[in-house]
């Protein structure tokens, strides 16, 4: 039996089925999350196009932050806390 189909709806997995309540979507991007905003700027974060700070329920980062230099640590800490719903996760 196979998982993959390709059905109308461009479901990869029928294992699984997006909810009818419309929640268990999953958005990939890739984010230079050490990223500083113009010095113009009132924030301390500068976020991609089309994400809204506190949007982001589950934030995975594994091997990303080994990679930083120590210098980039608290740019890129500060972008991913303004992205991340507060009491989420960040992993």
């Amino acid at each position: 039996m196979s998982l993959l189909t390709d059905s109308a709806d461009n479901q990869a997995n029928p294992l699984y089925p997006k909810p009818p309540n419309g929640k268990g979507v999953l958005h990939a991007a890739v984010w230079d999350i050490t990223a500083r905003p113009p010095s113009d700027s009132s924030t301390t974060y500068l976020l991609p196009e089309g994400l809204e700070p506190n949007s982001v329920d589950v934030i995975t980062v594994i091997y990303v932050l080994s990679a930083l230099h120590p210098t980039e640590f608290d740019q890129a800490i500060q972008n991913l806390y303004a992205v991340c719903l507060r009491l989420n996760l960040i992993l």
